[in-house]
């Protein structure tokens, strides 16, 4: 074992700790190995491929045709407050009214053809940093290897297509989300939606510590999954996938789900059994 770092946990010491056995059970900077390196070189030809956003390019030219439509009536409706004759289309007939809409429609084209610009040059400036990130970890060659006890597990589902977020609770009150995006199904109905995560005891986590990517797994005991809560926030809000989060376990329903969120456990930390959520079957 190469640059291991190995904590044990004792019952009853520290926040978070459980009655049995190690909390972190391995966490060790080591090289990185083949398949691992794959991994990195795999995420590299896909970041290189430059193709641009076609959704967004569809959706240019009838959002802009239905902003400008919507605008330009709410000029039209203020030009008549205004004493200007707009019935019939006599609004083309007087330069104030006509140049009003063609510099409105103008601002509502050139707005938002800004926007999509700035939206594809943002991406493409993360695009670029991420790959740089990945050459740099390819150099290196190091990842950061850790197996850590996963005590308890929250669901909450995208009401509309089904997509389940697991989060999970650590060591030291940490949480793991992880975006389920095989729950979704296109021959599924939304109620029929369930997570494809078999979440177990131990969460295996590799980190590329330069561009933050990470490969998981699970090991030992199935941890039972509770009915999912439905997600009341827009996708834009969502977490990040494969992140640490900064929300308290107690406050997920009420940040992600819009809910107001359980009552606490009062057991102080180290309580024994009580504690842990309880196993299901291997």
């Amino acid at each position: 074992m190469q640059a291991a770092e190995v904590f044990a946990v004792v019952s009853g010491i520290g926040q978070g700790l459980v009655g049995e056995g190690w909390a972190v059970k391995m966490k060790k900077s080591r090289e990185m190995r083949e398949e691992e390196r794959a991994f990195l070189e795999r995420e590299l030809s896909r970041l290189a491929v430059k193709t641009p956003d076609w959704a967004l390019l569809s959706l240019f030219v009838p959002v802009a045709g239905i902003l400008s439509f919507v605008v330009g009536i709410i000029f039209l409706l203020l030009a008549r407050v205004l004493g200007f004759d707009v019935r019939n289309g006599a609004w083309m007939e007087n330069s104030v009214t006509w140049w009003g809409i063609v510099a409105i429609t103008a601002v509502v084209v050139v707005g938002f053809a800004w926007s999509i610009w700035n939206n594809y040059r943002q991406n493409r400036l993360h695009r670029q940093k991420l790959m740089q990130s990945i050459q740099h970890e390819l150099l290196a060659g190091k990842v950061r290897d850790e197996i850590i006890e996963v005590y308890d597990v929250k669901i909450l589902q995208e009401p509309e297509h089904g997509m389940c977020c697991v989060f999970l609770k650590l060591i030291g009150e940490k949480v793991f989300a992880m975006m389920d995006y095989d729950s979704v199904g296109n021959d599924l109905h939304v109620e029929d939606a369930k997570p494809s995560i078999v979440v177990r005891s131990n969460l295996h986590l590799i980190t590329f510590p330069k561009s933050k990517l990470r490969k998981w797994s699970f090991s030992g005991d199935v941890l039972p999954l509770p009915s999912p809560t439905p997600m009341g926030i827009d996708p834009d809000r969502w977490p990040e996938d494969e992140t640490f989060l900064r929300v308290k376990w107690h406050n997920i329903e009420k940040h992600y789900g819009g809910k107001k969120p359980p009552t606490p456990d009062p057991s102080p930390p180290g309580g024994g059994e009580g504690s842990r959520i309880s196993k299901g079957g291997a």
